[in-house]
């Protein structure tokens, strides 16, 4: 998934979901703008069309770099995740605000 763009080829956010699949670890991925048909080649990954909170999540991977999710509400994600962990593999969440609201952040956390 990448910024910007429906095209979701060659997208390493994918490469970690199949792995992570793989590994046992239940997937959901979502990008604000790609379609259904682009994880069709994955069709056990629900595949929401609006975000939604993700509910009992260990950990939420943040792997492209769409700004809708550094407007994520962090206090809201923090009642409905089993482990309060994120991972911000592109930099776009605020780590300081996130740590605030009793998250553990892993990744750049670049912006404050």
């Amino acid at each position: 998934m990448k910024a910007g763009i429906d095209d979701v080829r060659d997208s390493p956010a994918l490469d970690v979901a199949e792995q992570l699949q793989r590994a046992g670890a239940q997937v959901t991925v979502y990008s604000p703008q790609a379609s259904p048909r682009h994880t069709a080649p994955h069709p056990t990954w629900p595949t929401p069309r609006q975000p939604s909170p993700p509910t009992e999540a260990h950990l939420i991977i943040v792997a492209t770099g769409w700004p809708e999710f550094a407007a994520i509400d962090s206090d809201a994600l923090t009642a409905t995740a089993a482990t309060p962990a994120i991972l911000d593999a592109r930099g776009v969440i605020g780590g300081a605000h996130w740590t605030a609201a009793g998250w553990t952040v892993h990744g750049r956390g670049s912006r404050p």
